[in-house]
């Protein structure tokens, strides 16, 4: 989906990287690795290429629609596993603490950050995509 949206849109690169800051050569790896999509680009970066090529992201990273109790759900496992993620995701406390009260950070990250924080602390992660796409 991703490869052929980028394949036919190939004569916009260039203002498709400077509208996402994408650059031309990182947007070819898009076209034709799909890893690149989970592990490279950030969050941000994906929702606004996904606007460009007339992909729904809600769709395309299955994000259900958002629940109000995930929130709490997040805030609680979060809080229990927070010694885990540093342990496992070599994250310092301070970047700990930030995270804790500023969940929208994982949008300068890859969406492989934020399944592999879901998985370490059980919740799930197309709801926690829910609540990143959310306004602060």
């Amino acid at each position: 989906m991703f490869g052929d949206a980028l394949d036919q849109n190939g004569h916009r690169r260039a203002e498709i990287s400077r509208v996402t800051g994408i650059s031309i050569a990182t947007l070819g790896d898009l076209e034709h690795q799909r890893d690149e999509w989970y592990s490279v680009t950030s969050l941000n970066k994906l929702r606004v290429l996904c606007r460009l090529l007339n992909i729904d992201f809600e769709n395309a990273f299955e994000v259900p629609a958002f629940d109000e109790d995930f929130v709490r759900i997040w805030r609680e496992k979060f809080a229990q596993n927070k010694e885990r993620l540093q342990q496992d995701f070599y994250m310092d406390k301070v970047f700990l603490e930030y995270l804790a009260t500023n969940i929208s950070v994982l949008n300068l990250y890859p969406v492989q950050l934020t399944d592999d924080i879901a998985r370490e602390i059980q919740v799930d992660v197309g709801m926690l995509l829910a609540l990143l796409a959310r306004p602060d």
